[in-house]
């Protein structure tokens, strides 16, 4: 646990570029999910506004979070749909602050977390029930596709399961998105939870 605070302060203070260099350092082969669950873990409890933090630090602290989701694509480890579903958790702790925190950075609006997230589902809504089907059925396979007997396809099987972890966090904002169409989408997709 020190190293990740450790790890955690040098990263926070450090500029965009040294940030790239440092994981290129630290993890020469890609950056393992468990690191970066781990840091955003500690961004999500710095965030809180139980967390008696001087402002300038909170809103440091954001900012970081939001930049450290901008890095996954580039170094790995988390599935665009996860980096969502990050979004989507820190924007439902943004919720919390009474008065509003000045200052959020913008990826952590309900709005624009939902549509990151929408915009970053593996699947579409017609083939996350074919999937789910498939797998109630024991059968995880996309048709024509060649597959060994008794074995799962790891690609469609993650694309599932990214789903149904990410899905109900959507239930989260859903209230306070202003985009109407928005709204009608995400609700959409949470109907489809049961089902998946």
């Amino acid at each position: 646990m020190t190293d990740i605070r450790r790890e955690f302060r040098e990263l926070r203070d450090a500029t965009d570029d040294a940030r790239g260099s440092w994981l290129c350092r630290r993890f020469p082969d890609g950056v393992p999910s468990q690191w970066w669950t781990a840091m955003l873990e500690a961004a999500e409890t710095q965030c809180s506004p139980r967390r008696p933090l001087p402002a300038a630090e909170r809103l440091a602290t954001w900012e970081f979070a939001a930049r450290l989701l901008d890095l996954v694509p580039r170094f790995g480890g988390l599935s665009p749909c996860y980096v969502g579903y990050w979004r989507v958790r820190l924007a439902a702790i943004a919720l919390r602050y009474s008065p509003p925190l000045d200052g959020l950075p913008p990826e952590f609006t309900p709005d624009a977390a939902v549509r990151y997230t929408l915009d970053h589902l593996p699947l579409t809504r017609e083939k996350a029930l074919d999937a789910a089907h498939r797998a109630r059925q024991g059968r995880l396979h996309v048709p024509g596709e060649p597959i060994t007997p008794g074995q799962r396809p790891p690609e469609e099987s993650a694309r599932l399961n990214d789903l149904r972890w990410v899905l109900p966090s959507l239930d989260w904002l859903v209230d306070h998105l202003r985009d109407d169409a928005l709204r009608r989408e995400t609700r959409a997709w949470l109907d489809l939870v049961p089902r998946l």
